[in-house]
């Protein structure tokens, strides 16, 4: 916002570096801005934020941050694609689905594309039978909620560690079913096997690298991460001295 005079607004827009687009208010209207101005007292004002979400994700955390006052590029490092055994491993569990005492989804996405295969089959939520279902945290558990499962299981602590507190008393001799990334940490069914279950790692999906123009990241307030592949990704691409000057 520059607040200059009819006789000096060329000079001092030259000045100030302003370019299109931009909106003239001329009159006594101007005067009032102390008073009327509202966005640039937004928290995140002045920031420019980089969201990492895939295309399809980073519209709901992009528009949360513009309304906190925020400029955000979304930059995509990862796309959501089938798994390498093109489903193999998610279909014979889907097959089997009624056998399994649990069904655990780790994310948002292995929820999704494990309902696309169930549909795929002609089948619904009724297919879980009496399985009881646990989810990693609560955006995985609000995505449940809309195929008609509400989680039986929700930790307090959103990763596999607290997955795997909430459940140390419930699976010893059960049969588990895991839907998640083709490529994920391996702590969930190590431990739960540990514990005594028996337990099918299925990949609903795996994460690809999505291409990006460039960015000059010497500009660049803030990097979000939603995921580990977000993280790997971003870092194969740019490398990760491009954080270095960024929080």
């Amino acid at each position: 916002v520059l607040i200059t005079t009819l006789e000096n607004a060329a000079e001092d827009v030259l000045k100030n570096k302003i370019t299109p687009p931009a909106i003239f208010i001329i009159g006594e209207v101007v005067a009032l801005r102390e008073k009327l101005k509202w966005f640039d007292t937004k928290i995140l004002f002045g920031k420019k934020i980089l969201v990492t979400r895939t295309r399809a994700q980073a519209s709901k955390l992009t528009k949360k941050l513009e309304n906190l006052g925020a400029e955000v590029i979304e930059f995509p490092t990862i796309k959501i694609a089938a798994p390498s055994d093109n489903f193999a491993s998610l279909d014979a569990a889907i097959s089997d689905i009624k056998n399994f005492d649990w069904v655990i989804f780790t994310s948002a996405n292995g929820v999704e594309k494990f309902f696309e295969r169930l549909k795929s089959f002609k089948l619904d939520a009724r297919a879980f039978g009496n399985a009881k279902v646990a989810v990693i945290g609560s955006a995985t558990a609000e995505k449940l909620s809309r195929y008609g499962i509400m989680a039986d299981i929700i930790p307090a602590e959103f990763r596999a560690e607290g997955l795997i507190d909430a459940l140390k008393n419930l699976v010893t001799g059960r049969k588990i079913l895991i839907a998640r990334a083709e490529i994920a940490r391996d702590i969930l069914p190590v431990k739960l096997k540990n514990l005594g279950a028996e337990v099918t790692v299925a990949a609903a999906y795996k994460t690809i690298p999505s291409e990006n123009a460039e960015i000059d990241f010497s500009k660049i307030d803030i990097v979000t991460f939603t995921s580990s592949s977000t993280v790997k990704n971003f870092v194969a691409q740019v490398g990760a001295a491009a954080l270095s000057n960024v929080k």
